[in-house]
């Protein structure tokens, strides 16, 4: 891994979303700073919308950027050798995946997962068991 990582070019992330018509939410740092938000981040953190095609679009945006996991302790090329298949079967599995990609770190969390940031504000999270639509600009995700 890296020892300084660069940061994400979000415009390149962004664009292959749109390009694959995935439905998600960008959380974190990149959404904090989105609100004029100081904050200094080094990947890119999504939440996308939990329909099996929405991550089979996921899955395909993703691989557009060759993604690769991201594991500390391991080289880029010692994760990329792992055996995983990105598929939007292995996101629905996942909980919380960190990845590496052309464009930059990409993470991606369930939204069943507890840390899971959604809407507005910082302080407002998703609780298990309670389904929500949040309107974000042009687009409305389903959780």
């Amino acid at each position: 891994m890296a020892a300084s990582p660069e940061a994400p070019d979000l415009a390149r992330i962004a664009d292959a979303l749109a390009r694959h018509r995935v439905e998600y939410l960008f959380v974190g740092g990149i959404a904090a700073r989105a609100h004029r938000a100081r904050r200094l981040t080094y990947d890119v953190d999504c939440l996308p919308a939990s329909s099996p095609d929405n991550l089979d679009r996921l899955a395909t945006a993703m691989s557009e950027l060759h993604a690769r996991l991201r594991v500390e302790g391991l080289s880029d090329a010692e994760a990329t050798a792992l055996p995983v298949q990105l598929s939007g079967a292995t996101l629905a599995r996942m909980r919380i995946s960190t990845w590496r990609t052309d464009a930059g770190d990409l993470d991606t969390s369930s939204p069943r997962s507890p840390i899971a940031m959604v809407g507005s504000s910082p302080t407002r999270s998703w609780r298990r068991g309670r389904r929500s639509s949040i309107s974000t600009g042009s687009s409305c995700v389903s959780l």
